[in-house]
């Protein structure tokens, strides 16, 4: 009888506990919506609804910098230099063609250039500008204090935001030349070298990421 007893309040704790957990992830998808690892696996009411969607034609446009950007292809790197800044950053499409047991063939593109250096001057005012060109994986964005090697599974509790709203939650995949796109302002307001990466488990440790250089003097 006993052992009945101790047998129905441990499937009791465990139920309280799933429900608990519900809850709480109800809430962050709900309510807290744009957090840093907030994950987007559909087009649910409620949660995508902040989401834009551009097609391939505006895609390809985002692809093109102007005279206020400096890009330079042979060291992989884009220099702004105006205090209002934005900067579009693709979630690429996979490419398959380097995937091996190390690596799913992921990287950022930004103005045309694949995991860029980016460099931008201190108390600039960052519009961060994401869009998901894959078909096949949710990915986001995320400028963090760490550096790599980043761990698998590590990204979603020891990642360290390097700056308030630096960031823009993981978006769903691209549909039928329909791309996902989802801004978020933020001030760089400190000096240094930083890492942008995608959140999503996995991703940055294989190749999702680049350096983000705030400059005293630029």
């Amino acid at each position: 009888m006993k052992d009945t007893f101790n047998i129905i309040i441990v499937v009791l704790v465990i139920i309280a506990v799933g429900i608990g957990f519900f809850l709480s992830g109800w809430y962050i998808f709900r309510i807290r919506g744009n957090m840093p690892f907030s994950f987007m696996p559909g087009h649910h009411q409620g949660i995508a609804s902040s989401i834009n969607y551009i097609n391939a034609a505006e895609l390809k446009a985002l692809e093109k910098g102007d005279n206020r950007v400096e890009i330079d292809e042979k060291s992989n790197m884009i220099i702004f230099k105006d205090k209002n800044i934005t900067i579009p950053v693709i979630g690429a499409e996979h490419d398959e063609n380097i995937e091996n047991k190390n690596s799913m063939g992921l990287f950022f593109e930004v103005f045309g250039l694949k995991n860029p250096d980016i460099i931008v001057p201190i108390n600039a005012r960052i519009t961060l500008m994401f869009i998901n060109e894959d078909e096949d994986m949710v990915h986001g964005v995320l400028i963090t204090e760490n550096s790599p090697p980043f761990s698998t599974m590590g990204m979603m509790m020891n990642t360290s935001l390097a700056f308030n709203n630096g960031f823009v939650r993981p978006l769903p995949e691209a549909r039928e030349n329909r791309y996902p796109e989802l801004s978020n302002s933020f001030l760089a307001g400190k000096s240094g070298s930083y890492y942008y990466i995608c959140q999503v488990p996995e991703h940055a440790n294989s190749g999702m990421y680049g350096r983000f250089i705030v400059k005293d003097n630029l």
